[in-house]
């Protein structure tokens, strides 16, 4: 969805009048297919974390047409070919929030390492500071966005809504984590003034005026609807939504040691053919919590790992373009084969500061088990 690497295999979806998407097709040795949707712009996307010293962490309420509701999310957004990553940042954090900020670029991230290979910038904003006069938006997004308030959340309160699943964002809740994980966002983060929780939310969403099929996989795993629809503003455009495997969750295990050691496995990228540190990963069996620990339980006794499953929480991979989710789970007191390096929660964070470890799925578990003081 907002910037990405592939082959030059020749895509088996590119429609003129979709100008955000495109999807290939690859088969390995063993004749299984993988897809991916990747962009028709390969700039690198950005999600910003605002951070006030005396607010708390600052949210947008924005309406997304993929999962059908009101959704409390980090700003976020395409990048421009013909800016910086910092400009674009800047850029997204001023139309959205009507902020600017002193922007700090934590790390580079895939979305989804599989099916979903597009790069993110994540930065945290601080020392904000609040514009009020006219912001104009650029012309060049999927229609016109629904934003009805920005808003900040005290961090306990947003570890709470993620935990719950009030916040399902994919890309705000890997921006958390990746705070959380390098050390810039903790429970002591604590605003000094009382939030205001006032918020009414716009009637002005987005209607689907006529849902279009304009591609299906030949397994049906895959199928994109560019649905016809109505923007807040009236005008009327197109909107894409992908079902992926029925709507039924992935799931993703990373295996912790009783000492607090991280097991990665080294895999290859599906996308690029390099060799990548990254989580146990399959795809779900059913949509209930009971069948996805299930499928982490399959996975650990697959690659010959033992531990004890629980369930971090459930996102959405990115809402922007699919419903799709992924459920994060964690093995503690985990052991496993050779094929597994233990790593220090020290050296993950290098890791994610050089740019050797960018998988999100691995940063949303790692984050997360900080959170809940599994790390």
């Amino acid at each position: 969805y907002m910037g990405s690497e592939h082959s030059m295999s020749a895509p088996v979806y590119e429609n003129p009048a979709n100008k955000w998407i495109k999807i290939f097709s690859d088969s390995n040795d063993e004749g299984t297919t993988t897809y991916r949707v990747v962009p028709a712009n390969d700039v690198p996307g950005v999600c910003i974390l605002p951070v006030h010293h005396h607010r708390g962490v600052g949210l947008v309420r924005n309406y997304r047409y993929n999962t059908g509701r009101w959704e409390w999310e980090l700003p976020r957004g395409f990048g421009k070919p013909n800016a910086t990553e910092t400009e674009n940042a800047a850029r997204e954090f001023l139309e959205e929030a009507r902020c600017t900020g002193d922007m700090q670029a934590m790390a580079t991230l895939l979305t989804d390492s599989s099916m979903f290979p597009s790069k993110v910038v994540y930065f945290i904003a601080q020392n904000l500071r609040f514009v009020d006069e006219e912001i104009e938006h650029g012309d060049d997004s999927e229609g016109e966005e629904a934003i009805s308030a920005f808003q900040f959340f005290p961090v306990t309160l947003l570890f709470e809504m993620i935990q719950s699943g009030i916040i399902t964002d994919g890309f705000t809740v890997r921006a958390v984590a990746l705070a959380v994980s390098l050390g810039l966002l903790s429970r002591e983060t604590e605003p000094l003034e009382d939030p205001v929780f006032s918020v009414t939310d716009s009637d002005q969403i987005v209607h689907k005026l006529e849902e279009i099929l304009d591609y299906e996989s030949a397994d049906s795993q895959l199928k994109l609807y560019f649905d016809r629809v109505r923007f807040p503003n009236e005008k009327e455009g197109r909107y894409n939504r992908i079902i992926i495997n029925n709507d039924i969750p992935d799931v993703v295990v990373i295996p912790i040691t009783s000492d607090g050691q991280i097991l990665l496995r080294k895999q290859q990228n599906p996308i690029t053919g390099d060799a990548v540190w990254g989580p146990l990963r399959g795809r779900g069996s059913g949509a209930t919590k009971p069948e996805q620990q299930s499928t982490a339980e399959e996975l650990l006794e697959k690659f010959g790992v033992t531990g004890e499953v629980s369930s971090l929480n459930s996102v959405r991979v990115d809402s922007g373009i699919t419903p799709a989710r992924v459920s994060h789970f964690v093995a503690r007191n985990a052991a496993a084969s050779e094929d597994f390096t233990a790593f220090g929660l020290a050296e993950v964070q290098e890791m994610i500061r050089s740019g050797i470890l960018q998988d999100g799925f691995v940063v949303c578990v790692v984050g997360l088990s900080i959170v809940h003081s599994l790390l």
